[in-house]
C-alpha cells in the first residue's frame, strides 16, 4: 500500500510538471502567430498564469498547506551574505561549463544563450530584468524547488535532488545548456534542503540570470576582454578566491545550523524507484528533448 501510495504522489507530480512545460511551449510556439499584436505586459501575465494556476489546484486538490508546500520560510538576514556568495560562486561555475561546451560545438551549432523558455524582447532595462532576471527565477523556484522537491523528498533526499535537477535542466529548452543547468539544480536543490525555505534557491537563481543576461548583452566586450592575458590571470585569482571564501562560509553556517543530518536520507527509500514509473515523467522528458532539438534545427 505505501508504495503503491509513492508512485501516485510520483505520478501527481511530474503531470503537474508536464502541464506547465506544455503551456509554456504552446506561448512560446503561439506567440508569433495568435499572440503577435498582444504587449509584453500581456505575455508576462499570462506566463504568470502559467506557473501559478496549476501550483495553485494541485496545492488545493491535495489540500496542503501553502506555507508549507512550496518552503515559504523566511531565512535570517545574517546568511544573506552567504547566500549571495553561493549564488556567485554557482553562476560563475555554470558559466565556465557553458563556455566550455560552446568551445566544443561551436562547429555544430551556432551558441546562443537562453535565459528562458519564452522569449521577451523589450527595450526597457525594467521589463529585460523583470522577464529575463526575476519572473523565471521566482515562478521556477516556487514550482521546482519548492512544490517539487517537497514531493519528491518522499522517496528520500537524493532522490529529489536529482528527479528537480534534472527537470530544472530541461525545462529551458536547450541540449546545449544542461550540464550546467544541472550543476546548478543540485547547489540549489541542496541550498533548500539545508535551509528548508525556497528563497535562498530564489536569490541564487536571480543570479544567475543576470549574469546570463550580462554576458549575453555584452559578448563581443567579454570576447575583447577573454585576449587579454592579465585580465583572465586576475579572473582565475578572484574566481578561486571567491569558491574559496564559499567553502569557508558554507563550513560555517552548517556549524551555525547545527542539523548536519538534515541532508541525510532513508537509503531504503531510493530502493523504490517509483518516480521514474510515472508515464507523465517520462513525456516530460520526451518533450522538452524534442523541443531542444527542434530549436537547433531552426537555428
Amino acid at each position: 500500500m505505501a508504495e503503491r501510495k509513492k508512485r501516485f504522489v510520483s505520478s501527481k507530480i511530474a503531470a503537474l510538471l508536464f502541464c506547465v512545460l506544455t503551456l509554456l511551449l504552446l506561448l512560446e510556439f503561439l506567440s508569433p502567430y495568435l499572440l503577435k499584436n498582444i504587449t509584453n505586459l500581456h505575455k508576462i501575465l499570462i506566463y504568470l498564469v502559467i506557473f501559478i494556476l496549476p501550483t495553485a489546484l494541485y496545492i488545493r486538490v491535495n489540500r496542503y498547506k501553502r506555507a508549507s508546500a512550496l518552503r515559504l520560510k523566511f531565512v535570517k538576514v545574517k546568511y544573506l551574505p552567504f547566500i549571495l556568495l553561493f549564488g556567485l560562486s554557482t553562476s560563475v561555475l555554470c558559466a565556465l561549463i557553458n563556455v566550455g561546451i560552446s568551445a566544443l560545438c561551436r562547429c555544430l551549432w551556432d551558441i546562443r544563450a537562453a535565459a528562458s523558455t519564452v522569449g521577451f524582447v523589450s527595450e526597457s532595462p525594467f521589463i529585460t530584468a523583470l522577464t529575463m532576471v526575476f519572473m523565471p527565477a521566482v515562478c521556477e523556484e516556487i514550482l521546482i524547488r519548492g512544490l517539487a522537491l517537497s514531493e519528491y523528498e518522499k522517496y528520500g533526499v537524493s532522490v529529489s535532488v536529482i528527479m528537480t535537477s534534472i527537470v530544472f535542466s530541461l525545462f529551458h529548452g536547450s541540449l546545449l545548456t544542461i550540464p550546467s543547468l544541472f550543476v546548478a539544480g543540485v547547489f540549489y536543490a541542496v541550498l533548500t534542503h539545508l535551509f528548508k525555505s525556497v528563497y535562498p534557491a530564489i536569490i541564487c537563481h536571480c543570479i544567475n540570470n543576470a549574469l546570463a543576461v550580462y554576458i549575453s548583452l555584452n559578448r563581443d566586450y567579454i570576447s575583447y576582454l577573454a585576449g587579454d592575458t592579465i585580465f583572465v590571470i586576475i579572473t582565475v585569482i578572484v574566481v578561486l578566491a571567491v569558491l574559496y571564501l564559499t567553502l569557508r562560509l558554507t563550513e560555517n553556517v552548517l556549524d551555525d545550523l547545527g542539523d548536519k543530518g538534515r541532508l541525510k536520507t532513508n537509503v531504503r527509500r531510493l530502493a523504490y524507484g517509483d518516480p521514474l514509473k510515472s508515464v507523465f515523467i517520462w513525456l516530460f522528458f520526451a518533450v522538452s528533448i524534442a523541443a531542444a532539438v527542434l530549436k537547433i534545427i531552426s537555428l
